[in-house]
Protein backbone atom coordinates (compact mmCIF):
# COMPACT_ATOMS: atom_id res chain seq x y z
CA UNK A 1 0.00 0.00 0.00
CA UNK A 2 2.68 2.10 0.76
CA UNK A 3 4.32 1.55 -2.69
CA UNK A 4 1.03 2.77 -4.03
CA UNK A 5 0.67 5.86 -2.18
CA UNK A 6 4.18 6.57 -3.68
CA UNK A 7 3.51 6.03 -7.37
CA UNK A 8 0.22 7.95 -6.90
CA UNK A 9 1.80 10.88 -5.42
CA UNK A 10 4.54 11.41 -7.79
CA UNK A 11 2.38 11.18 -10.82
CA UNK A 12 0.31 14.08 -9.02
CA UNK A 13 3.64 15.76 -8.46
CA UNK A 14 4.61 15.21 -12.40
CA UNK A 15 1.12 16.94 -13.29
CA UNK A 16 1.41 19.71 -10.57
CA UNK A 17 4.44 20.57 -12.91
CA UNK A 18 2.43 21.06 -15.95
CA UNK A 19 1.52 24.97 -16.40
CA UNK A 20 -1.85 25.65 -17.22
CA UNK A 21 -2.54 28.23 -19.84
CA UNK A 22 -5.07 31.19 -18.77
CA UNK A 23 -7.10 30.08 -22.38
CA UNK A 24 -6.94 26.55 -21.64
CA UNK A 25 -8.16 26.97 -17.84
CA UNK A 26 -11.53 28.17 -19.60
CA UNK A 27 -11.75 24.65 -20.72
CA UNK A 28 -11.81 23.31 -17.24
CA UNK A 29 -15.27 22.58 -15.45
CA UNK A 30 -15.57 25.41 -13.70
CA UNK A 31 -16.92 24.34 -9.89
CA UNK A 32 -18.67 26.38 -6.71
CA UNK A 33 -15.90 25.63 -3.92
CA UNK A 34 -16.65 26.43 -0.15
CA UNK A 35 -13.39 27.99 1.56
CA UNK A 36 -12.10 28.89 4.60
CA UNK A 37 -10.13 31.70 5.04
CA UNK A 38 -7.79 32.30 7.55
CA UNK A 39 -7.32 35.86 9.02
CA UNK A 40 -3.17 34.74 9.88
CA UNK A 41 -1.57 38.37 9.49
CA UNK A 42 1.19 36.20 6.82
CA UNK A 43 1.89 37.54 3.45
CA UNK A 44 1.53 33.97 1.93
CA UNK A 45 -2.54 34.24 0.34
CA UNK A 46 -2.25 30.76 -1.03
CA UNK A 47 -2.37 29.25 2.60
CA UNK A 48 -4.57 31.51 3.79
CA UNK A 49 -7.40 30.28 1.21
CA UNK A 50 -8.46 26.30 2.46
CA UNK A 51 -10.85 24.56 0.11
CA UNK A 52 -13.42 22.58 2.00
CA UNK A 53 -15.75 21.32 -0.32
CA UNK A 54 -16.71 21.83 -4.14
CA UNK A 55 -19.92 21.08 -6.14
CA UNK A 56 -19.25 19.86 -9.75
CA UNK A 57 -22.00 20.97 -12.73
CA UNK A 58 -23.67 17.46 -12.11
CA UNK A 59 -24.61 18.54 -8.56
CA UNK A 60 -21.94 15.92 -7.06
CA UNK A 61 -20.54 17.24 -3.73
CA UNK A 62 -16.90 16.47 -2.76
CA UNK A 63 -15.37 16.96 0.78
CA UNK A 64 -11.85 17.77 1.41
CA UNK A 65 -10.10 15.43 3.78
CA UNK A 66 -6.82 17.55 3.02
CA UNK A 67 -4.79 19.46 1.32
CA UNK A 68 -1.80 17.51 -0.40
CA UNK A 69 0.31 20.11 -2.43
CA UNK A 70 -0.71 23.49 -3.06
CA UNK A 71 1.01 25.91 -5.31
CA UNK A 72 0.94 29.18 -7.47
CA UNK A 73 1.64 30.16 -11.07
CA UNK A 74 1.98 33.68 -12.94
CA UNK A 75 0.22 33.77 -16.39
CA UNK A 76 1.11 37.47 -17.53
CA UNK A 77 -1.23 39.46 -15.16
CA UNK A 78 -3.21 36.18 -13.90
CA UNK A 79 -1.89 34.34 -10.89
CA UNK A 80 -3.13 30.90 -10.78
CA UNK A 81 -3.21 29.00 -6.93
CA UNK A 82 -3.29 25.24 -7.35
CA UNK A 83 -4.47 22.57 -4.76
CA UNK A 84 -4.21 18.88 -5.06
CA UNK A 85 -6.63 17.96 -2.78
CA UNK A 86 -7.60 14.84 -0.99
CA UNK A 87 -11.59 14.10 -0.65
CA UNK A 88 -13.27 11.82 1.75
CA UNK A 89 -13.91 9.20 -1.00
CA UNK A 90 -10.33 9.06 -1.17
CA UNK A 91 -10.00 10.45 -4.46
CA UNK A 92 -7.28 12.79 -5.37
CA UNK A 93 -8.21 16.40 -7.60
CA UNK A 94 -6.53 19.19 -8.74
CA UNK A 95 -8.47 22.34 -8.27
CA UNK A 96 -7.41 25.59 -9.89
CA UNK A 97 -8.49 29.28 -8.60
CA UNK A 98 -7.45 32.36 -10.74
CA UNK A 99 -7.09 34.90 -8.80
CA UNK A 100 -7.71 37.42 -11.44
CA UNK A 101 -11.56 36.11 -12.23
CA UNK A 102 -11.79 34.91 -8.40
CA UNK A 103 -13.00 31.44 -10.23
CA UNK A 104 -12.56 28.36 -9.82
CA UNK A 105 -12.01 25.00 -12.36
CA UNK A 106 -11.56 21.46 -11.30
CA UNK A 107 -8.66 20.72 -13.50
CA UNK A 108 -8.13 16.75 -13.36
CA UNK A 109 -9.30 13.83 -10.53
CA UNK A 110 -7.58 10.70 -9.64
CA UNK A 111 -9.25 7.53 -8.75
CA UNK A 112 -7.18 4.48 -7.65
CA UNK A 113 -4.42 5.51 -10.34
CA UNK A 114 -6.65 6.79 -13.45
CA UNK A 115 -6.49 9.96 -14.32
CA UNK A 116 -8.99 11.68 -15.35
CA UNK A 117 -8.49 15.40 -17.36
CA UNK A 118 -11.40 17.64 -16.76
CA UNK A 119 -11.08 19.39 -19.81
CA UNK A 120 -14.90 20.22 -21.50
CA UNK A 121 -15.66 18.96 -24.89
CA UNK A 122 -16.39 21.44 -26.92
Amino acid sequence: MTSCCHVRDLCLKQSMNEQIDPMIADRHEPINVLILMTGEPSGDVLRRIRPIRFKRKNGKVYKVREIRMMHQERHGKSLQFHYTVRTRKSEYCRLMLDRHTLSWRLVEIMREGVKTDMTLES
